[in-house]
């Protein structure tokens, strides 16, 4: 196997679940059904992905996260509103451009269930009677479009309410959703406007698309591969624990191709049909109307980045259904583009064709030409059936296992076809490496055509790719020398380039062997790290401790938070005698405790449970460091955050003073820093740059 690049992967994999939990009553009728955006306060996850929007004084690029600092037009920030507590607050500058606000999910979001449903929100204007624009965007250029809604914004709270099928109307597609909402001003002319209670809601859920149409809102289940075979190594895999197609491994075809791909189907392929969400690579077929056909699919291939020769594939994948759907995990040989088809020769890992309930019967193929590279064209073929359960309702691990001599096909780890490969120009194909292709197309010669009974949308999910090598062909890498390959800590979600991902005192490759968490620095969650329960000889997989002994949490700094000069460190614990902090490796401090916090009333049933400490973080070197906190000497939380050093040089101490300094906090900016001697810190008294001159001053800008 060959890569071109390697990946370092840290994200943590979530256990699949079909998006929305649609609720169905014990008799079969749905019940009302809700999706809350925004709430209290705060996003509701997955719309947590970002906070954003979109300035047409940027040429209607995007500012993230960072409550408007680097959009000239508008900016935003959670407030008070009196009675009703935590909202958000959006401003508009009164420029005439455009900006809109909005609510990103993590990754795109199938929401139709809510297609006969709506979308609300409450908000209100402080700057007079004023209309909102709003839109849903649906992977771009994918977009409901703009709407005027029709409720007129006061200083009073109003109900705004959209139909998602006029949304539908005017193009969006409810399969692959990414912003909950996006708002704006309807004047152009400055406002400022405070929003609550964002949700999307319907009585009447229609049923989800699922893989193959089933309806089912129970969790899609199905066998599962190991990460280790005697006699292979793993050397590379694919999980899909991002939010984005990985560019390092994957590439599209695009189109139709030639005569339909050589095999005149119906679909024509684009990025915008592939989408990963919790850690699953969904491949949708549409029925719509673009680039001159009727229907819309993906077919995404490793070509140029990774392939493969002798080893085993696994491939984890949950099929779509119905007359004319034929998906496939295929391969074809690296030489492919210098050499055409069938001279590459083709190994064709998983085919199914829908309809006519053919999707309990899945493929194993071979295709060459005979003859080899010398010979004129004649393609021929052979392979073998796998006949089973319907492929479309679960998970099932399709396989090869390819060495010199041979390719064998397995289902769930049952071998069902062996090809013999010899000595001949025909097969020499078969000794060479070879590129991964996914897809689903949507007709063609072998399956036929979608008829009357075929419903859309329809979607191969597929849970992981891994890719195996005979054991010591090639060492497998191991960069940190923790005893995990790269490959198996990128299957893992651990760091490749970090012996403890966790910090929790174990390198990952002696958690995997124990059996705990290397994502968890506390994996029985009893306030004892892994590390410090194994050298103190109780077990880090049983919760040992009291069941309020580690009810507490660490608030600040939050994990990824950056610090700078003086700050406080704090949060709270319901029940500790003292409370002590360590940061790095330096020795535990001790922290005041027992303040006040009604917000832990409910928890821990009294309110003086805070713990606080200031901290001076400028004495930290920049970069990145940990804080533990302890209660009686226990660990029961922690955070890992930066830290800034502003000053590096020589620094008088006891003066206040100001300073110019260029480039800061972004190239092109001057900022005027003055020291404060009372709190031990810099402030930004003054910012000029390209975004700020003739502007209103924004600090962070």
């Amino acid at each position: 196997m060959t890569t071109r690049h390697k990946a370092c992967r840290s994200n943590i994999r979530l256990r699949f679940s079909i998006l929305t939990a649609l609720a169905l009553a014990i008799s079969g009728k749905a019940e009302a059904l809700e999706e809350i955006v925004l709430e209290n306060g705060a996003l509701a996850p997955p719309w947590d992905g970002a906070l954003g929007a979109y300035d047409e004084a940027l040429g209607y690029e995007v500012c993230l996260d960072d409550g408007g600092a680097g959009c000239p037009t508008v900016d935003w920030k959670w407030t008070n509103s009196g009675n009703r507590g935590r909202v958000l607050q959006a401003e508009w500058e009164n420029n005439g451009l455009t900006a809109g606000v909005y609510f990103k999910a993590r990754a795109p979001q199938d929401l139709s269930a809510f297609a006969a449903g709506t979308i609300q929100f409450e908000a209100r204007s402080l700057s007079g009677p004023i209309r909102l624009g709003i839109k849903i965007d649906c992977v771009w250029p994918c977009t409901s479009g703009d709407t005027r809604t029709n409720t007129t914004l006061s200083d009073d709270w109003r109900l705004v309410t959209v139909s998602v099928g006029d949304l539908v109307a005017q193009g969006l597609d409810l399969t692959s959703v990414d912003t909950g909402l996006v708002f704006w001003p309807t004047n152009h002319q400055g406002a400022i406007i405070e929003i609550d209670s964002v949700k999307w809601s319907t009585d009447t859920p229609a049923p989800p698309t699922g893989s193959g149409s089933t309806g089912s809102t129970d969790e899609l289940t199905g066998p599962e591969s190991p990460r280790q075979y005697n006699g292979f190594d793993l050397v590379w895999s694919d999980e899909f624990s991002g939010t984005a197609l990985d560019s390092r491994y994957w590439n599209f075809n695009i189109g139709t191709g030639s005569n339909g791909w050589g095999n005149n189907e119906w679909q024509y392929y684009r990025e915008q049909n592939v989408s990963l969400s919790e850690g699953f690579l969904t491949i949708t077929a549409k029925e719509e109307s673009f680039g001159g056909q009727n229907y819309t699919s993906s077919r995404i291939k490793t070509e140029g980045l990774v392939d493969f020769t002798y080893g085993r594939v696994d491939i984890r994948a949950v099929l779509p259904r119905g007359q004319g759907i034929w998906p496939a995990l295929w391969s074809l040989g690296t030489n492919f583009s210098r050499v055409g088809w069938p001279y590459s020769g083709e190994i064709d890992i998983m085919e199914m064709i829908g309809g006519g309930g053919r999707e309990d019967t899945v493929h194993g193929t071979v295709h060459w030409n005979i003859g080899g590279l010398d010979a004129p064209f004649a393609h021929t073929y052979i392979g073998g059936a796998y006949y089973g359960e319907d492929f479309s309702a679960g998970f099932n691990v399709f396989s090869i296992i390819r060495t010199a001599d041979q390719i064998e096909w397995r289902v769930n780890d049952v071998p069902y076809y062996h090809f013999d490969i010899d000595d001949s120009a025909s097969l020499a194909p078969f000794r060479k490496p070879f590129f991964l292709i996914f897809n689903v197309a949507v007709g063609g010669n072998w399956p036929g055509y979608p008829d009357a009974s075929t419903t859309f949308p329809q979607k191969m999910i597929v849970d992981y790719v891994r890719i195996f090598e005979p054991s010591g062909s090639t060492p497998p890498a191991d960069n940190d020398g923790d005893g995990l390959s790269d490959a198996e800590e990128l299957s893992l979600g651990t760091d490749p380039n970090a012996r403890d991902t966790d910090m929790d005192g174990l390198d990952d490759g002696q958690e995997n062997a124990i059996g705990t968490d290397p994502l968890n620095y506390d994996s029985d969650g009893d306030g004892i790290n892994d590390g410090d329960e194994v050298s103190a000889g109780t077990d880090p997989l049983i919760n040992d401790a009291s069941s309020t002994s580690s009810l507490g949490k660490l608030e600040v700094p939050a994990s990824g938070a950056t610090m700078s000069g003086i700050g406080l460190i704090s949060g709270w614990h319901c029940n500790a005698e003292e409370i002590s902090i360590i940061i790095d490796d330096e020795p535990p401090q001790p922290a005041g405790y027992g303040t006040d916090r009604n917000d832990t009333l409910e928890p821990c049933d009294d309110a003086d449970n805070g713990f606080g400490m200031l901290f001076n973080f400028g004495l930290l070197e920049s970069g990145a460091h940990t804080v533990r906190v302890l209660a009686d000497g226990v660990e029961f939380d922690r955070a890992r955050f930066d830290s800034l050093r502003l000053s590096t040089g020589s620094f008088s101490t006891d003066i206040e003073g100001s300073v110019e300094v260029s480039d800061f906090p972004k190239p092109g900016h001057t900022t005027t820093l003055r020291w404060d001697e009372s709190s031990q810190g810099f402030s930004i008294t003054s910012e000029t740059g390209p975004n700020t001159a003739g502007s209103r001053f924004r600090p962070g800008n």
